[in-house]
């Protein structure tokens, strides 16, 4: 005679099984519903547990399969599957917080997973089950660090997008807020004015003006192929002697522009493709000059810096 006993245990072996072979076939939400049906994640069976925590690892659901094996421990005698299953969940997730010192996006990894994990095809228990299933989850690592080098590969193109030269703009302007330049934004063009003459009388740079121009290209370093430069010379509105070297004050501030754009374009990476020349001569000066400190701060150079169009 069957008792009530044996029979629940023969029909929940039943559902368990079809559960197991709804799994194989890759109809996971079939095999999810005959387990709910067992008892889902509430389940007291080690048994039910531990296939519901490999269909949860192999979609991607890290912490659902974590919480149903650490119930398959609690229920099945620590089930040493269960454990080797958690311990290489932690693993993924703290990779996953490493690199980029960001967590990882799980919902990309998941996306990924159905067709990275095990190709379609669910690993139950059998004598191979512990070793594929965990070989499994070492490929969503391997997903994982594939899609984080993918993610750097797209900040990179979108640096080169117009809104991303845009941001770096932002950014280089928050950069110089912090240096001796005076600053003035208008639209995506970014001016930047020297408080000091960075020239003698002539094209020669000062120790102070070369000073000045080695740090602003160690700013510009990063920021080399996402702008353009144009450097605009300066004079100190008194007349040009007649040396022969120069027909005015607009070929003296070319000339000084010229200079200060070498000194930029070697220090900071920039290539001279993204550099222009101009000179506005005694015209527009950056200081009044009325004064004899004022004449001095004005042979100079000014820079308009804007997102690359390279």
């Amino acid at each position: 005679m069957v008792t009530a006993t044996e029979t629940d245990v023969r029909d929940r072996e039943s559902r368990l099984a079809h559960a197991n072979r709804l799994a194989r076939a890759g109809r996971y939400a079939g095999a999810r519903h005959v387990l709910a049906e067992l008892g889902g994640r509430d389940a007291t069976d080690p048994d039910v547990l531990d296939l519901l925590a490999r269909i949860c690892a192999q979609q991607g659901e890290f912490s659902e399969a974590d919480e149903c094996w650490s119930r398959a421990q609690e229920f099945g005698d620590g089930s040493p599957a269960a454990r080797d299953g958690r311990r290489r969940i932690a693993e993924i997730r703290d990779r996953g917080r490493s690199g980029a010192g960001r967590p990882v996006l799980w919902a990309a990894v998941v996306a990924c997973l159905a067709a990275s994990v095990t190709g379609g095809a669910l690993v139950v228990r059998d004598d191979r089950a512990d070793a594929e299933v965990l070989a499994g989850l070492s490929r969503a690592e391997d997903a994982q660090r594939d899609l984080q080098d993918r993610f750097a590969d797209l900040r990179t193109e979108l640096a080169g997008t117009v809104p991303g030269r845009q941001r770096s703009l932002d950014e280089l302007q928050a950069e110089l807020s912090g240096t001796s330049l005076v600053l003035e934004r208008d639209g995506d063009v970014l001016t930047a004015v020297f408080p000091i003459g960075l020239f003698s009388r002539t094209v020669v740079l000062s120790a102070e003006g070369e000073a000045a121009l080695g740090e602003l290209a160690g700013h510009l370093r990063r920021f080399g192929s996402e702008v353009d430069l144009t450097v605009v010379g300066h004079v100190d509105g008194v007349r040009v002697s007649d040396d022969g070297r120069y027909d005015g004050n607009i070929e003296l501030g070319l000339s000084r522009a010229k200079v200060a754009a070498e000194a930029l374009v070697a220090g900071s990476g920039i290539p001279p493709s993204g550099v222009a020349l101009t000179s506005a001569g005694a015209a527009r000066p950056p200081h009044p000059g009325t004064t004899a400190e004022g004449r001095d701060r004005n042979r100079t150079v000014t820079l308009r810096i804007s997102p690359s169009r390279r």
